[in-house]
């Protein structure tokens, strides 16, 4: 009889822990327009703030040491980046303290000995969701 109950036992906190492990690690979907402001830092761009419109869409994982990554794409209304729109997709790799930088690589002149790859490091960004 006591092996029975401890077999249960065993058979329920093997489910409780796959049931905590998928839900912890499931991606969640992030589909949303944020409305903020855009402003560059130093006393020289003082006066120039500009409403800005930061639309966000992919997807949000947790891993199992709780770290956050975020697969998508982060548009902003008002945005001149020199990367072309079919290579805007983006993995955030946040930290503890929720900071992940945004980070754009492509290829220019894709398919030609001219071919160069390309690094564009856009902006700091902090993990509210």
């Amino acid at each position: 009889m006591k092996v029975k109950y401890t077999l249960v036992s065993l058979i329920l906190l093997v489910a409780i822990v796959v049931v905590y492990i998928t839900v912890l690690t499931h991606a969640r979907s992030i589909n949303t327009t944020i409305r903020g402001v855009n402003f560059q830092l130093g006393t020289k761009h003082i006066d120039n703030v500009q409403p800005e419109v930061v639309s966000i869409k992919g997807s949000l994982s947790r891993s199992l040491n709780g770290l956050r990554t975020f697969k998508g794409s982060i548009t902003f209304e008002h945005d001149t980046i020199p990367i072309p729109k079919e290579n805007r997709d983006t993995t955030i790799h946040f930290d503890k303290n929720g900071y992940g930088s945004i980070v754009y690589g492509y290829i220019e002149n894709s398919g030609t000995k001219d071919a160069q790859t390309k690094n564009f490091f856009q902006r700091c960004f902090i993990c509210e969701l």
